[in-house]
């Protein structure tokens, strides 16, 4: 089994990052012939913040890892989070940034956001086949990712393009007090994307 843990992104979020998306999106110069575009949008049903990926885990374990994360995030205070400004990650990734509240930055280095993420990794680690995460997500900041390019050397400008529309995007704040421990399916989803299915629930309580 594949998984991550995440906090989901409100209704309201998620349909406000649509519409400023959606705006970005259209404005893509159109593919000749048969060309596929060089971008593969994220689809709004599967935005989320990654709080931290597991890989493989033995089917057994999903029981005791919930546990542990119940236990590990049950001493967490909910945080204030809005989605503000974009950016690209390595000519690859659109992403759009997450700031905590009361910050004038976004969520990075140390952070409550990015210290919840590596409290994540910590608490699941034990539990993966795919070995320990890599030190780079901690260097990264806290995101939701956009759209991915299919074709490296056609996406890059429209990324840097993109990402630079948005960089001054700002939504609406939240409460997150929730976090998802998901099950990814590769291959298993619309057009050959991933599956993302809710295995467990594990609330935010400190």
């Amino acid at each position: 089994m594949r998984l991550f843990l995440s906090l989901p992104l409100p209704n309201h979020v998620a349909q406000h990052l649509q519409e400023a998306v959606h705006s970005v999106a259209a404005a893509a110069p159109q593919t000749p012939g048969n060309r596929r575009p060089a971008l593969r949008w994220v689809p709004e049903e599967q935005r989320h913040i990654t709080l931290a990926f597991y890989g493989e885990v033995p089917d057994g374990v999903v029981e005791d890892l919930s546990t542990t994360l119940e236990q590990q995030l049950g001493a967490v205070a909910p945080l204030s989070l809005r989605l503000r400004g974009a950016g690209v990650f390595s000519g690859q990734v659109l992403w759009a940034g997450v700031q905590t509240e009361h910050t004038s930055s976004h969520s990075s280095g140390t952070s409550p956001l990015i210290a919840l993420m590596r409290l994540c990794e910590q608490a699941g680690s034990q539990y993966s086949t795919s070995g320990t995460p890599s030190p780079a997500r901690e260097r990264r900041r806290a995101h939701v990712t956009l759209a991915r390019a299919r074709d490296r050397r056609r996406a890059a400008e429209q990324l840097q393009a993109r990402a630079a529309a948005l960089s001054i995007y700002e939504g609406p704040s939240w409460r997150a007090d929730q976090a998802h421990l998901m099950l990814s399916e590769l291959g298993a989803g619309k057009s050959g994307g991933p599956q993302h299915t809710l295995l467990d629930r594990v609330q935010l309580r400190g």
